[in-house]
């Protein structure tokens, strides 16, 4: 068992993992799966920390860009495309965090649950409907598209207003 963790490129999934009445988290990556002592919130928070901002910070951030103030997506670390996002309220001690990146796809499974692939063909049979996955799947999308379009657009702010002007022109 793992002391602690921080999410890198290839961390898929943290789920909760109730033991000896203690909360601890089953990290999935792509090619290893392990237990850490921490709870998966813990994870996602010392996380943020480690590339720089705090969690509160980053969830502030997220509900001022998009206005999603339930089970909020978090921005790990742009730079490394670490947008994760909770299956329920961050409170719940059944909440477990999925990475927007490796998602290949989902689909309904029985008794109202979801069956995950992840980009390395492995699947997972998460409590949460298809319809929530779904959403928290949108939003997690618009979140980060928001980011990149906002950084692009510090980066060439000349060719923004150049798709802008000429948007205005396509409509009049």
């Amino acid at each position: 068992m793992k002391e602690d963790y921080i999410i890198g490129p290839d961390t898929m999934l943290i789920l909760p993992l109730l033991k000896d009445q203690q909360i601890y988290s089953r990290i999935i990556e792509m090619n290893e799966e392990f237990i850490c002592a921490k709870k998966p919130l813990d994870i996602i928070k010392n996380s943020c920390i480690y590339y720089g901002a705090s969690f509160d910070g980053r969830k502030e951030a997220t509900i001022a860009l998009t206005n999603m103030k339930n089970k909020t997506p978090i921005v790990i670390s742009h730079t490394l495309s670490l947008f994760y996002f909770p299956t329920a309220s961050v409170h719940k001690p059944d909440c477990s965090w999925i990475s927007l990146e490796h998602v290949l796809f989902y689909k309904r499974a029985q008794n109202n649950t979801c069956m995950i692939t992840f980009r390395n063909r492995i699947n997972y049979d998460l409590d949460i409907s298809a319809h929530i996955f779904n959403n928290q799947m949108l939003k997690t999308t618009h979140l980060k598209n928001l980011i990149t379009r906002k950084i692009e657009e510090m980066k060439n702010p000349k060719k923004t207003y150049w798709q802008l002007s000429n948007l205005e022109e396509l409509l009049a």
